[in-house]
């Protein structure tokens, strides 16, 4: 799976801040199907997605996870409140590609 985000981290008030991060994850379990059909599961299996230092893309191999239905999450953290990071856009996408 392909994952783009746009996302930045506001400067004005402080050149680097401190304890300020946002983690990006996917799941591909969040609807679990049985024989009586498919239902929202309250506690997918969230996988970390790895950005490189100052890269805004990468692929996260999802080929071992089972499920039916796609889904991330983004968790922001910042010490101060009147300073958060934001989030402009992310884009999530399934790639077919070999795995090496």
């Amino acid at each position: 799976m392909r994952v783009r985000k746009d996302d930045r981290f506001p400067t004005e008030r402080q050149s680097s801040p401190s304890g300020a991060e946002i983690s990006y994850s996917v799941a591909s379990d969040c609807r679990l199907c049985g024989e009586g059909g498919c239902q929202s599961n309250p506690a997918p299996t969230w996988l970390g997605v790895p950005f490189a230092v100052g890269q805004s893309e990468t692929v996260v191999d999802l080929s071992p996870s089972r499920g039916a239905q796609l889904c991330w999450k983004a968790t922001v953290r910042s010490p101060n409140f009147s300073c958060q990071p934001e989030i402009f856009n992310v884009d999530v996408g399934y790639e077919v590609s070999l795995v090496p």
